[in-house]
């Protein structure tokens, strides 16, 4: 019997160990994702301001920052006359290319436009 306990605990602690492991990547994955969204964020606003990054964070997508940026109004009207044309996917596009936020972000401030616009 004792070699057999000794054996469940061997594999009690293999299971725990590989449950420790599985949260620890998850936990990585969110925390990457989380720096890469302030990576975005940061490099936009250093773009707005006319700083130069001459290496950009590796891996990161760099967005393209107006010559001239739009207020928020002149953002929502294109939103608006984007949605009216039915490109509500070019419209989540142009949001995030302003704005530097993650696609759920810019998809849940789209489609709150369209309802203020349906209202």
């Amino acid at each position: 019997m004792g070699t057999f306990a000794l054996a469940a605990v061997d594999i009690l602690l293999a299971v725990c160990l590989g449950i420790a492991l599985f949260v620890i990547q998850v936990r990585q994955k969110d925390y990457a994702a989380r720096l890469e969204r302030l990576e975005r964020k940061i490099d936009l606003l250093l773009r707005q301001r006319g700083v130069e990054d001459t290496q950009p964070a590796p891996g990161i997508q760099v967005y393209s920052v107006p010559a001239s940026p739009a207020t928020n109004g002149d953002l929502t009207s294109e939103i608006v006359s984007l949605l009216a044309k039915g490109q509500k996917i070019e419209a989540i596009k142009r949001y995030r290319e302003y704005t530097g936020s993650a696609l759920k972000e810019a998809r849940d401030a789209v489609d709150a436009i369209e309802r203020r616009q349906r209202n």
